[in-house]
C-alpha cells in the first residue's frame, strides 16, 4: 500500500510540474549547483517548486519571473532568464568596464605627472 502511495505522489508531482512548463514564476535564487557536466543556479518558486537555470551570472537572493521550460528529472524544471534580464546585466558589466577603464587611465596619468 506504501508503494502505491508513493508512485500515485511521484506521478502526480511530474504532472503538476509539467503542467507549469510555458508559464512565467517567480523564482528565490540561492546557490550555484553542478548537475551533471552543466553548472545551474538553482532556486524556488513561491509553491517551492526546484528550479534550476543554466547561467554563469550570480544569482544569489535575487527574485526573478522566468519562463519554466522543461524537466531536469523529476525533482527539478529547468527556468530560461526573460531577455531583458540577461541584457540588463550585460549592460551592467559595460559600466563597471568603463569605470574602471577611466579609474585606470586616471591612475596611470598621475603617475606619469608625479614621474612615479
Amino acid at each position: 500500500r506504501s508503494d502505491e502511495l508513493t508512485a500515485l505522489e511521484e506521478q502526480m508531482r511530474a504532472e503538476y510540474l509539467e503542467r507549469l512548463t510555458g508559464t512565467e514564476q517567480e523564482v528565490l535564487f540561492e546557490e550555484s549547483v553542478r548537475i551533471g557536466e552543466q553548472e545551474y543556479f538553482i532556486g524556488h518558486t513561491k509553491e517551492y517548486v526546484k528550479t534550476a537555470v543554466l547561467t554563469d551570472q550570480d544569482l544569489t537572493n535575487k527574485i526573478l519571473t522566468v519562463k519554466i521550460k522543461n524537466l531536469l528529472n523529476t525533482e527539478i524544471v529547468v527556468v530560461s532568464l526573460p531577455i531583458f534580464i540577461i541584457l540588463k546585466l550585460v549592460l551592467w558589466i559595460a559600466i563597471l568596464y568603463l569605470i574602471a577603464k577611466i579609474f585606470f587611465e586616471h591612475a596611470v596619468k598621475k603617475i606619469t605627472i608625479n614621474g612615479g
